[in-house]
């Protein structure tokens, strides 16, 4: 039979599941209706268009289906659908749904899940941050601040000279002596400046020669006008008699002994201008085992022989350059001096000595016209510490302040102002004499660690009855904290004390 063509529409799967579909049997040319398809029962609720994307289209021709024969003379008529196709469809689309609907149920537990974890997790954090502040706020957030003034009393020397010395070891309170100590430094150098003076002259060169014992403890005499020679020959005579000092024995050993000796050239001229020497021979003593047992050494060159017109340094060239000299040399002196000194020990104004030990001064320039000075120097010091000076003041200052205490404790010292003055220096002595002037503040202090122990765990009230209890307190202030806070925590970290 020809079918039909008509335009086809668009139907959805929730169109057909919605609407039963009639099975029509034609039996002896009467079409008799017979029900619904027993396997479209199932219906959904009918979206609107365009509204899932689940939702299946095809076209179902609208012209009338061939009748299918059914047991022999019957037909069934299945009108708007194609059956198989829609069936097949119907079941992709409900497999597809369950699996949709099994993964969002398997996600929501999941999310549940975690979301119940999480919540554990911050419960327990906030258990355990409430818990730990709880223990803070009782164990380490009071606080206790004790201020304590103690009663002071100020304290003035008199005018009295205070003695520094090297013979005591101890402070000696009744004839106001403290130990002192004494710091040397020497040393020496030879200077030169421009002479300006010329004259004619016949002058014979001068120097120093040191001689040494080598040979036994016995002393031997030089007498005045004795030879030294030098290794080239060049003779000196010694200037005045002298007494080399006998060596001395120090672990079975003989050690040198030795005197200085001026000396003038046997005969005048340049010549014996000779530089430092280190081997002086005693022709007087050759032949005799003493000869190798006594030397002598220079240590500076011999000067001043001249025979004609000769520069040489006049009085004002002297009084000009000595004192120059002189500053320079005690200048090093003192950079080596008080460098060597510890800072405990205090140095006043007058408590140094600077002693001139040799000098000597060229009577005649070098060939280059300058004139020179030689400085053998030392510097010598009595320095005593801070803390000798201050306990003596200490136990003066009591002396006085304890015949009208009311407590047997010993009056400390809270701060002073001293002004040393200028001292007086007695080196060869060891000793320096002063007159401070010394003002101070004095306190008895207050025995920290036995209050500290009795005042934890007390009350206001109880704390301050226990510092009632020291006469030498003047006023008191507690303060707690936190707010809450009654009284002195039990761990005495948490406890200041502060005494005024």
């Amino acid at each position: 039979m020809p079918t039909k063509k008509s335009k086809a529409k668009k139907i959805r799967v929730a169109d057909i599941v919605a609407k039963p579909v009639p099975i029509r049997i034609r039996k002896n040319d009467e079409i008799e209706d017979v029900g619904i398809n027993p396997l479209l029962e199932t219906q959904a609720e009918p979206e609107e268009e365009g509204e899932s994307e689940e939702a299946m289209s095809f076209e179902e021709p609208i012209d009338e289906p061939e009748p299918t024969a059914i047991h022999g003379s019957h037909y069934v008529h299945r009108e708007h659908i194609k059956e198989p196709d829609i069936i097949s469809k119907i079941n992709n689309f409900e497999e597809r749904e369950m699996r949709r609907f099994r993964d969002e149920e398997s996600q929501k537990r999941h999310r549940q899940g975690r979301l119940g974890f999480k919540t554990f997790v911050i419960l327990l954090i906030l258990f355990v941050l409430l818990g730990g502040s709880a223990y803070a706020a009782v164990t380490y957030l009071p606080k206790a601040q004790i201020k304590i003034l103690v009663k002071k009393s100020e304290w003035q020397l008199a005018s009295t000279t205070i003695f520094a010395s090297k013979k005591v070891s101890t402070v000696d309170v009744l004839n106001r002596i403290i130990p002192a100590e004494l710091f040397s430094s020497r040393k020496n150098f030879t200077f030169s400046y421009p002479a300006t003076g010329k004259k004619q002259m016949t002058r014979k060169a001068e120097g120093t020669i040191t001689i040494y014992n080598t040979y036994s403890t016995a002393p031997q005499k030089l007498v005045i006008n004795t030879r030294l020679a030098d290794p080239n020959g060049k003779i000196f005579h010694l200037v005045a008699g002298v007494t080399v000092p006998g060596a001395t024995m120090s672990g079975g050993n003989l050690v040198p002994s030795s005197i200085d000796a001026a000396v003038t050239a046997d005969k005048a001229g340049p010549e014996y201008n000779i530089p430092a020497t280190n081997k002086f021979t005693i022709p007087g003593l050759a032949g005799s085992p003493k000869y190798n047992g006594f030397y002598g050494i220079s240590t500076l060159p011999m000067q001043g022989g001249v025979i004609g017109e000769a520069a040489y340094p006049t009085p004002t060239d002297i009084s000009k350059n000595k004192p120059v000299a002189h500053k320079s040399l005690k200048d090093t002196i003192d950079t080596y001096l008080y460098g060597g000194i510890s800072p405990d020990f205090r140095i006043i104004n007058g408590s140094e000595e600077y002693s001139v030990v040799k000098e000597v001064i060229s009577p005649i320039a070098d060939q280059n016209g300058n004139f020179n000075i030689f400085i053998d120097a030392e510097s010598t010091v009595v320095a005593f510490r801070d803390s000798d000076f201050l306990a003596l003041m200490a136990a003066l200052a009591n002396r006085d302040l304890m015949s009208g205490a009311t407590t047997s404790e010993v009056f400390a010292l809270k701060e002073h102002k001293t002004d040393y003055g200028v001292g007086k220096s007695d080196t060869k002595q060891g000793q320096l004499a002063f007159v401070p002037s010394f003002t101070g503040t004095f306190w008895q202090p207050v025995d920290m660690k036995s209050f500290e122990k009795s005042a934890l765990s007390k009350s206001q009230a109880s704390l301050k009855r226990i510092i009632d209890s020291f006469a030498n307190v003047d006023k008191v202030t507690i303060s707690f904290w936190p707010f809450w806070v009654k009284s002195v925590p039990s761990n005495p970290e948490r406890v200041e004390v502060q005494v005024e």
